[in-house]
């Protein structure tokens, strides 16, 4: 019998979200850290429903899914959502690096 006795502590969640313009969310995660992402080419690559995150009005209404696992557009329990491990991935990749991390990552061979 495989018996799990604690969940793991590292499991991404969000603490708040502010909006702001063009198609960016201002992200509190759970450990203190704040990033800032901009989801307009997850939006223009998505299905039908996320091209109606276009309306800056529906954008503005995105709030922190249950247990901050999630962030959700619209109102009621909304199916317009990116849950928070994929929210974290764009805002990895949008995150700036500078000469610290550029020196860390392999340099390709001569």
């Amino acid at each position: 019998m495989h018996r799990v006795s604690a969940l793991p502590r590292n499991i991404i969640h969000v603490a708040a979200i502010e909006t702001a313009p063009s198609s960016t969310l201002i992200v509190l995660w759970r450990d203190g850290t704040q990033a800032r992402v901009d989801l307009a080419d997850w939006i223009a690559i998505g299905s039908a429903p996320l091209a109606s995150l276009r309306e800056p009005a529906l954008f503005a209404t995105a709030r922190t899914g249950l247990y901050g696992a999630s962030v959700v557009w619209g109102e009621g329990d909304s199916d317009l959502a990116i849950d928070a491990f994929h929210f974290s991935l764009i805002a990895a990749e949008q995150r700036p690096f500078g000469s610290g991390e550029a020196a860390a990552r392999p340099q390709p061979a001569p």
